[in-house]
């Protein structure tokens, strides 16, 4: 495509959405609520975000408005309205084109990259978009059985699944599958990521754990039925049962950690019931 373009989005998804879900449980949002349509859960009154969109076009490349148009007046909202379970709204304002003068690497802006969002979903979470009674924690000393549901349609019983580690490090466990807005995914089944928040952004707080490590670039990241997942360090396993319909049947089996970091009881290995 012949252009380069940098489209400066004002509080996009981190700095809006935070502030949202941070003033949810205190106070109404000073942006303006409206209904949210019905998609077979609770209906919610979505917050509505302005985000303004400058177009720069720099020399030496052509100008391609309409994919602009495209991109953040169309797919984004869509996309911004999916992932949040459709609390938050997205009024885009696109100005017209501002031609700078030199080309884009005068600018020191050839490593910038609008980069897609791989961890949308963790995103969802960490903002409070996914309803706290379809999140399962499962801690240390538990055995329990779980199905979990597609976290794409926002439906079922269960959406994720939390393993605690201590206050700030986790594991999440979702079932991802390729439809919706997560068609484009290069497989699906069960997704575990390792999460630590006391790492900055940037520098990896969230680690995929490849179930499959012989395909390039997380290409078969999700585990299957009949695979499963150990940490030992912090005893941990997670055992893909079986999938029926849409949903994957889980058993998770915590042990407990002593003080000087061994296991202290690996006497049960069942699951408990549904």
């Amino acid at each position: 495509m012949k252009k380069r373009a940098l489209a400066v989005l004002l509080g996009l998804l981190l700095g809006a959405g935070i502030q949202y879900s941070r003033a949810a449980s205190d106070q109404r949002s000073p942006s303006t609520p409206v209904q949210a349509p019905s998609s077979g859960h609770a209906t919610t009154a979505a917050t509505v975000k302005n985000i303004l969109v400058v177009p720069l076009s720099f020399a030496g490349h052509d100008a391609d408005l309409e994919t602009i148009k495209a991109r953040y007046g169309e797919r984004l909202p869509r996309y911004i309205r999916a992932v949040s379970q459709e609390r938050l709204e997205l009024n885009v304002t696109i100005t017209p084109w501002i031609s700078m003068p030199h080309p884009i690497s005068e600018y020191r802006l050839g490593s910038f990259r609008i980069r897609g969002m791989p961890y949308h979903w963790l995103s969802q979470y960490r903002l409070g978009w996914i309803d706290e009674l379809k999140i399962a924690t499962v801690g240390a000393g538990e055995v329990r059985r779980l199905r979990v549901s597609p976290l794409v349609n926002g439906e079922g019983k269960t959406l994720v699944v939390r393993l605690p580690l201590d206050e700030r490090r986790y594991y999440l466990i979702e079932n991802r599958q390729q439809e919706g807005i997560d068609h484009h995914l290069p497989s699906e089944g069960i997704l575990i990521m390792r999460v630590d928040e006391t790492i900055a952004e940037g520098r990896g707080p969230v680690r995929v754990v490849d179930a499959h490590p012989e395909v390039q670039y997380f290409g078969a990241a999700p585990f299957k039925s009949g695979e499963t997942f150990r940490d030992t360090e912090h005893g941990i396993t997670v055992m893909v049962l079986g999938k029926e319909g849409d949903e994957y049947s889980l058993c998770i089996r915590r042990e407990n950690i002593s003080s000087a970091g061994g296991v202290e009881d690996q006497r049960f290995f069942g699951c408990g019931g549904r």
